[in-house]
């Protein structure tokens, strides 16, 4: 049986799978999908992955793998000859885990938010704020690439982070051009040179040519905007009040690890714009970890360092690839939909000047989150398998805070409900969570009341 890859060349997560095949020698049997023509969402498709998003690997035995940045890691550990492209040194790996999921939930999303209402959204020209926002992500990338001095995204040899940043930045390129920014420049154009990269080219052209077609339907395109230790144990920088936060929390107590300094950060007073908090962090945001001589942020990316690294046990954080796949694909679905939706939904009853509840607009992606989260938790008692993992305690400590405003509906969410009160009844769960999902409603009753 032939490996699959569901998906379009027009989507850049397609193509990062496809370099990542080509750079590894694994020949896919791409199964197209439509994105224009909505396939994704047929009950076929959904049948597959019940998310609705591309690409989706069929392996040769049938195992499914979701999302891109996990079918590479899928890909790398069961094909590739060595484990070069994703390194086993906890270190390598978890600034290759940052990567990913910065692309996943922070620099692909903020294009797709510009692409979505103008090409299947009825021509939604871009708008002056979209674009700023995603050349400040591009900056944050062209600073990346400053500090960390290497000829790679995340490191001075390519890794699977490559082929995702590659496929992000030669689209979002339409918006932003790449050439504004010394280091990304150099960057792009050395993978250029690779064999690979001709797996991005005839997917690039159709969907630049799609985009094109779209925005030259309104005179203003808004396109040319201007670019705007020592060491030590560990220590956690965070702030009760994040759920990203409170996911690090339940690792470090799910695994009795003692001695860990938290570093408070007052995040509702601007604790992460300090030039100090910045220094270690240039994304400023929380939790962030400071372990020896690495630096490492991302809640998903610390909880699969610290279960590697300190664990007693991989339970949380399997070693076996398709195990390890499915609680990967599930940190992503927190990063790219749970948490994705929570943090528009939230950021916008906290900044509307007059809430009475979230708006019902805002109100939808976290919607259907919770709905495919219920259809996942069909076939799994946990969120990724038959066993408590890392990635249970992302998405609970999202939940916790998302239902203060956007409740579960018993009938509608039973399956989450169950799985969401097994998570609760952990000894440590209250523990960890109750102080910060308490001053979450505070927030949230000021605004709403």
């Amino acid at each position: 049986m032939a490996v699959k890859l569901y998906g379009s060349i027009i989507s850049p997560p397609t193509r990062a799978v496809l370099m990542c095949a080509k750079a590894l020698g694994v020949d896919l049997k791409l199964i197209p999908i439509d994105l224009v023509a909505s396939e994704q969402i047929s009950e076929d498709f959904m049948k597959i992955n019940p998310c609705h998003t591309i690409p989706v690997l069929e392996d040769d035995d049938g195992f499914i793998v979701t999302d891109s940045h996990v079918i590479n890691e899928y890909l790398v550990d069961k094909y590739g000859k060595n484990d070069s492209l994703n390194p086993k040194d906890r270190k390598v790996r978890a600034t290759i885990n940052h990567r990913l999921h910065f692309d996943s939930s922070v620099f692909f999303v903020k294009g797709v938010n510009i692409v979505k209402p103008l090409v299947f959204g009825g021509g939604v020209q871009p708008d002056k704020t979209k674009l700023e926002t995603l050349k400040e992500v591009f900056l944050v990338v062209e600073r990346m690439l400053e500090q960390c001095k290497s000829l790679y995204i995340a490191g001075n040899e390519l890794s699977i982070a490559d082929f995702s940043f590659t496929s992000t930045i030669t689209q979002w390129n339409i918006f932003v051009p790449y050439a504004d920014f010394p280091n990304i420049k150099s960057y792009i154009e050395r993978i250029q040179k690779l064999p690979f990269y001709e797996a991005n080219r005839e997917g690039l052209a159709e969907c630049n040519a799609l985009i094109a077609s779209f925005l030259r339907r309104k005179s203003s395109s808004n396109r040319n905007l201007k670019t705007l230790g020592d060491k030590m144990g560990l220590k956690l920088y965070g702030a009760e009040i994040s759920p990203c936060v409170r996911a690090v929390l339940l690792t470090i107590e799910a695994l009795e690890l003692k001695g860990v300094e938290f570093v408070d950060v007052d995040l509702l007073n601007g604790g992460t714009q300090t030039a100090a908090f910045s220094a270690i962090n240039p994304l400023q945001k929380v939790p962030t970890i400071q372990d020896g001589d690495l630096i490492l942020w991302d809640s998903h990316a610390i909880n699969a360092y610290i279960v590697s690294k300190y664990g007693k046990t991989d339970s949380l954080y399997p070693k076996d690839p398709k195990k390890r796949a499915l609680v990967d694909a599930m940190n992503f679905f927190d990063t790219g939909f749970l948490f994705a939706g929570h943090d528009v939904a939230i950021k916008s009853i906290v900044t509307s000047p007059t809430p009475t509840s979230v708006d019902s607009q805002i109100a939808k992606p976290l919607e259907e989150a919770y709905a495919y989260l219920n259809t996942i938790l069909e076939k799994r008692a946990y969120v990724a398998g038959s066993q408590l993992t890392i990635a249970d305690f992302s998405i609970a400590t999202t939940l916790s805070s998302s239902t203060s405003y956007l409740p579960l509906t018993p009938g509608k969410h039973d399956k989450v409900l169950a799985w969401y009160q097994t998570i609760k009844s952990l000894p440590y769960f209250a523990k960890v969570n109750a102080a910060g999902l308490k001053q979450v409603k505070e927030v949230l009753s000021k605004k709403l009341a």
